[in-house]
């Protein structure tokens, strides 16, 4: 078995799905698994691989590169990325766009170093393939295996958003703030139990200033969490119906459906921007699409009034779900860390005309 050591960039969201869930699968196998925002240099001495998430900063870029030109070195250098940095220089209303510029150079030496690169979807691979000529291995986020087999305790009429400042340029496309918020105070006028917006997190620009627009709009705002669990309980019990406005930018492009796979994965539909990741010409099932602003009023009305629809996308969506567990996808990483890889076969991947596989990407 095996010594891997993971150095993490975070301990949430990227850091949880693209280390420390499938390292708790491998640990599982028998490989020795350490997953630290700090690297340990005796561990380092005693790794087989080492995988770096999103290394960038100058002192651990200068490590990363310090590392790969290093003699005698039999453990290869994996370099981890979820996200499209090299787009975010596009993405003003992102807090992180000010932050990467700086840092690219550092990306592209450490690209240009690494042994194997590992990413979430086929379209980031075209992009970081033009910085390296080593492997690009496409692994595709994936939930844990039980959590689809949760109790689900439903909070009535609510619907629900969770997520970081990076996400109000989603919420301003097509003025997706302003169609939920009005179509939210269009409930608050009905009789019996009207529907709610609950928003987990980071409350985002455009829908505060939506709601000054709307003022008699049911909405009310929960703290949100770096515990994954905690997470998971939180879109459990607090919405009945999940949202996902996107943006069709650069940065969206490379991202990969993460979000709808949690809703559908815990029975929750979802209504989500026809774009990107969350086109009608991806996977992703559970819930209903939105090409236009106007049709945030038609499909939430569509979804919210239909208790057998939303038996149906709950149903479809969790047998989605079970084909994009950690096991299922865990074959995929080990072919990535040079390991033997497990009996179950990889979930196949759909590509568009053009994307090649890993081992053809150069």
């Amino acid at each position: 078995m095996s010594n891997i050591l993971y150095w993490l960039a975070d301990e949430t969201a990227c850091g949880f799905y693209r280390c420390k869930l499938p390292g708790s699968l491998l640990a599982a196998k028998g490989h020795n698994i350490i997953a630290d925002e700090t690297i340990d240099l005796d561990a380092l001495g005693h790794c087989d691989v080492l995988v770096g998430q999103r290394i960038a900063k100058p002192g651990p870029s200068k490590l990363w590169q310090g590392l790969a030109r290093g003699e005698g070195r039999s453990h290869p250098l994996v370099y981890e990325l979820d996200d499209d940095v090299f787009a975010l220089c596009e993405e003003p209303s992102n807090p992180n766009s000010v932050t990467w510029p700086a840092l690219i150079p550092n990306v592209v030496k450490n690209l240009a170093c690494s042994d194997v690169v590992t990413v979430s979807t086929w379209q980031l691979a075209e992009v970081v393939a033009q910085f390296t000529s080593a492997p690009v291995h496409v692994v595709p986020n994936a939930v844990p295996d039980d959590l689809k087999r949760a109790v689900t305790s439903y909070v009535p009429h609510a619907i629900g958003w969770s997520g970081s400042p990076t996400h109000d340029g989603d919420w301003a496309h097509d003025d997706a703030a302003r169609a939920v918020m009005r179509w939210t105070q269009q409930q608050a006028a009905q009789r019996g139990n009207p529907w709610c917006l609950r928003t987990i997190g980071w409350v985002p620009r455009p829908v505060l200033k939506a709601h000054v627009a709307y003022p008699k709009a049911r909405w009310d705002s929960t703290p949100g969490t770096r515990d994954i669990q905690a997470y998971y309980n939180l879109l459990r019990t607090q919405f009945r119906i999940g949202l996902a406005p996107l943006s069709p930018s650069r940065f969206n492009r490379s991202k990969s459906d993460l979000r709808l796979l949690e809703l559908a994965a815990l029975g929750i539909p979802w209504v989500a921007s026809n774009v990107g990741p969350y086109a009608d010409t991806t996977e992703a099932v559970g819930g209903l699409r939105v090409s236009r602003q106007r049709d945030w009023w038609i499909k939430l009305n569509a979804v919210t009034r239909d208790p057998e629809l939303r038996q149906a996308l709950r149903a479809e969506g969790q047998k989605w779900a079970a084909t994009r567990t950690v096991s299922r996808v865990l074959p995929l990483w080990e072919t990535a860390l040079g390991l033997p890889t497990s009996p179950e076969p990889p979930p196949e991947q759909p590509r568009e005309e053009g994307i090649h596989d890993p081992s053809n990407v150069s």
